[in-house]
């Protein structure tokens, strides 16, 4: 396997190690901080004498709405022997993250005192996102040298997530969380199924349909008249969604052994 190929294999795997490890620290940062003090710090301050909304923690349900940022990528691993196989024709790697915003809804039910299911269809647009191929035929005797030649995948994405949400207990108007759970994803840009448009090359196919699983941390503040919510979540797709491309290409999407979505995503939630 080339050596850039496989460093870029090695980097995926450290990056989304990092990913989970950041989550997972900001959440016990955030559940173990000392309650007792906080409150009666806040109990000395008048003006957090009193909690916004309390019965706002006892509804069955609710609804609300939600708008934020994301990074979208793929996770591109290339198939393992084709160097031997298909003797160095092109090779792969990974795209850059793609920047896009996200729109959605929100519903929310109490399944008890710190445990709530939420389903939160999504609406993401974003950025193309790019497989990127290095293609040495013209440079057999140098192997230094590489033709660059990117397959562009745009993504308008509708999604539905849904989560199981533990909270911690209410430190006066502010608690945090920690979501997880899956999500079904449709990509209506998605190259899966199409047929090659007015000159558009089309290397390899993305299926429109994923499924994904998903985790999260974040904080709830609770307003006079509403709870503002931040989270920051990762999304991992379970789902091989490569799909062949044309027969000219066949040497460059038969490089890849799998692709999987990867998602980072920073939400605000109204409810």
């Amino acid at each position: 396997m080339p050596a850039f190929v496989k460093r870029t294999k090695e980097n995926l795997i450290v990056k989304n190690t990092t990913i989970i490890k950041l989550l997972a620290f900001l959440f016990f940062a955030l559940c173990f901080m000392p309650e007792d003090a906080y409150g009666q710090r806040r109990r000395r301050d008048r003006a957090f004498r009193f909690q916004n909304l309390p019965e706002h923690d006892h509804m069955r349900y609710h609804f609300g709405y939600t708008i934020g940022f994301s990074s979208l990528k793929y996770a591109v691993r290339p198939y393992e022997d084709f160097k031997e196989d298909f003797d160095d024709y092109a090779h792969i790697l990974a795209s850059d993250p793609a920047p896009g915003f996200h729109v959605g809804v929100l519903g929310n039910l109490r399944l008890g005192r710190y445990l709530d299911l939420r389903l939160i269809p999504t609406l993401i647009i974003a950025e193309e996102r790019y497989i990127e191929f290095y293609d040495n035929v013209e440079a057999r005797g140098d192997p230094t040298r590489h033709h660059r030649i990117d397959q562009s995948l745009g993504v308008t994405q509708l999604d539905f997530p849904l989560h199981l949400k533990y909270k911690s207990a209410r430190m006066n108007n502010t608690r945090a969380f920690i979501v997880g759970g899956i999500k079904y994803s449709h990509d209506f840009a998605a190259t899966g199924g199409r047929s090659p448009r007015g000159g558009d090359m089309l290397i390899t196919r993305i299926d429109k349909d994923d499924l994904h699983y998903e985790i999260g941390v974040g904080l709830d503040h609770y307003f006079y008249y509403f709870k503002l919510g931040l989270e920051l979540k990762a999304s991992f797709g379970l789902r091989n969604i490569v799909q062949p491309g044309e027969d000219d290409y066949l040497d460059y999407y038969n490089s890849i052994d799998r692709v999987n979505a990867r998602a980072i995503m920073f939400s605000i939630y109204i409810e």
